[in-house]
């Protein structure tokens, strides 16, 4: 509390936590074992944070694509396509939070979940440009495809934006991994 900032009282108590024999072992071994166990907490936060943005950004195209009285297929197909990509991420962000709680993270899960990760934002972010290529083609044709650009800016560019993180998660993830010696 001496710098004016509280206590991280979970990161004190896995500190407390680490073994003996790494004590032993000396000052440089202890404070490798605590960079490790903060960047496992950083990681966590990063992934819980991600979940948290990503929901507001998936309930913000859902809301819109349910406010269409009859639900035009120009309107659903893209909020149906973004939700299913939504849910390979949240269910790969699901794994990294599991993993990440736990005492000994797997190397193994940590690659799978980030190649997941990666791949899932990666298709995510090409069929968000493929919508805005879309709409603003046709926005130069006429007026434009109402339920296009309703889309683009009802939370499609607040999803587009959350993607570049996922993927800066799943990159810190591997190298985290490799740190763990998997």
């Amino acid at each position: 509390m001496l710098s004016g900032r509280q206590i991280d009282w979970a990161l004190q108590e896995k500190v407390a936590l680490i073994p003996s024999e790494v004590w032993e072992q000396g000052a440089a071994a202890v404070a490798e074992r605590i960079a490790l166990i903060e960047e496992q907490m950083r990681l966590l936060r990063e992934a819980e944070r991600l979940k948290a943005e990503l929901a507001a950004a998936r309930s913000e195209i859902a809301a819109f694509s349910t406010r269409s009285h009859n639900n035009p297929p120009e309107l659903v197909e893209p909020a149906a396509e973004i939700e299913r990509q939504a849910g390979e991420i949240v269910q790969a962000l699901e794994v990294v939070a599991r993993e990440f709680k736990s005492d000994a993270p797997r190397p193994a899960v940590l690659r799978r979940a980030g190649a997941a990760l990666l791949v899932a934002a990666g298709k995510s972010l090409s069929y968000c440009a493929s919508l805005a290529d879309a709409a603003f083609r046709k926005a130069a044709e006429e007026a434009g495809s109402l339920g296009a650009k309703a889309l683009i800016g009802a939370g499609l560019l607040a999803w587009m934006s959350q993607l570049e993180a996922v993927k800066a998660l799943a990159r810190a993830m591997e190298a985290f991994a490799k740190l763990l010696g998997g």
